[in-house]
């Protein structure tokens, strides 16, 4: 669960951005961008509140579900920079998608970022 929180972090942040670029083209398929970014939304949503709800019942604690997602981290930031020469073309930066990235992580995750 720790390592889907992860990736479907990094698929909303990769998908709010796209939408946004999408948007300003006028690209069209608005509803079916909603729809994409809504699903993927609420899988984030899911592994957050199963996770909070399992560190509330003492299930798992903090230090192993980092250790589980320490690994997805480093590879999904990696990705971003390996990214780093398409996005200039949309006149972004892997570090402003490593940010957003970022600001989607738990906080159990977010401390050890």
């Amino acid at each position: 669960m720790a390592t889907q929180v992860v990736l479907e972090a990094l698929g909303e942040t990769l998908l709010a951005r796209l939408d946004a670029g999408l948007d300003r083209a006028r690209a069209g398929f608005k509803r079916l961008r909603r729809l994409l970014r809504a699903q993927e939304a609420a899988h984030h949503a899911f592994g957050t509140r199963t996770i909070a709800e399992a560190l509330a019942a003492e299930e798992t604690d903090v230090a192993a579900l980092r250790a589980v997602a320490l690994p997805y981290l480093a590879l999904a930031e990696a990705m971003i920079a390996a990214g780093a020469p398409a996005l200039t073309h949309f006149a972004l930066t892997s570090e402003t998608i490593a940010s957003d990235f970022r600001a989607h992580l738990p906080p159990w995750l977010g401390q050890a970022a």
